[in-house]
């Protein structure tokens, strides 16, 4: 019997959290509508207004301008490649042989 009335209880209050879970979604899509909405008006404006601003654009193009001024720029001048010399130069007053036959002992193969 207990384990009956158990049941019976966590069935109910699952069904209440459902029906709440279930107003909170309607609540949230329907705000998300109305933001949807908002937004779309709002793209609408700026279309109608980037309309217009090219249609004046496209008249006051046919209006001969002063020329405009031309700046330099340096990288069209310098190309993208690069050259790296790397040297090195030693001065010994031993003979090649005698210095191959000098090691450190630990970092060499030398025995």
């Amino acid at each position: 019997m207990t384990k009956k009335l158990i049941l019976l209880s966590l069935c109910a209050s699952t069904s209440l959290f459902a029906q709440s879970e279930l107003a909170e979604l309607k609540s949230l899509l329907a705000k998300q509508i109305r933001t949807t909405q908002a937004l779309q008006k709002r793209v609408a404006q700026l279309e109608k207004k980037q309309a217009t601003q090219s249609a004046k654009e496209a008249k006051t193009e046919s209006i001969p301008t002063t020329q405009e001024a031309v700046t330099f720029s340096q990288q069209s001048f310098l190309p993208d490649i690069a050259l790296i010399l790397d040297g090195s130069a030693v001065g010994r007053s031993v003979d090649n042989s005698t210095y191959e036959s000098y090691y450190i002992p630990g970092f060499s193969e030398y025995d």
